[in-house]
């Protein structure tokens, strides 16, 4: 039917954990991000040619970020 080739489902999990500390009238918060926190491999791009000279059709060409993760700080006075 018309559209009925679709690729596999995406799910991530991002995630964000902060601690903030005081120093007298300053403060001090440390971040940490975790983005695709199960780490899911999501598929973005199949496949969608058939012809001899490419790989079979239907398997995946492209895929999404693996898990990451990013530091942060921010000091406020």
């Amino acid at each position: 039917g018309r559209n009925s080739e679709t690729t596999p489902s995406i799910a991530t999990v991002d995630l964000r954990a902060s601690r903030t500390f005081r120093f007298g009238g300053s403060k001090l918060e440390l971040m940490l991000d975790v983005f695709n926190f199960f780490n899911r491999t999501n598929v973005l791009q199949v496949q969608n040619v058939q012809a001899s000279a490419t790989p079979i059709y239907g398997t995946p060409t492209r895929y999404g970020p693996r898990r990451q993760l990013q530091f942060g700080a921010r000091y406020r006075f």
